[in-house]
């Protein structure tokens, strides 16, 4: 591997290191205060390139934990599937 295909292969190691990373801290962060909002998970989803399949398990992997997804003024959302709030928040970025 040499040039620049050598390059783009360090990018993309450094990239999923990085989500990972990313999501970790986020994880360890929902598990410490127990929950986390849809600003601080979108917060952290924003710094990395997921596709709404990583999204959905980015989310699904916090319920399995046990981490309560609740609204920005710290109250619980209306019973709606998270995901499409996650979805409507971030086309109206």
């Amino acid at each position: 591997m040499h040039g620049k295909e050598g390059s783009q292969l360090g990018k993309k190691a450094k990239t999923t290191d990085n989500r990972a990373e990313i999501v970790k801290k986020l994880i360890d962060t929902g598990k410490e205060q127990g929950q986390l909002t849809y600003e601080e998970i979108g917060d952290a989803l924003n710094e990395i390139d997921l596709d709404k399949e990583q999204i959905e398990e980015v989310y699904d992997s916090l319920a399995s934990m046990g981490i309560e997804v609740i609204g920005d003024s710290g109250e619980k959302p209306a019973k709606t599937d998270n995901k499409d709030d996650e979805k409507r928040r971030r086309s109206k970025s």
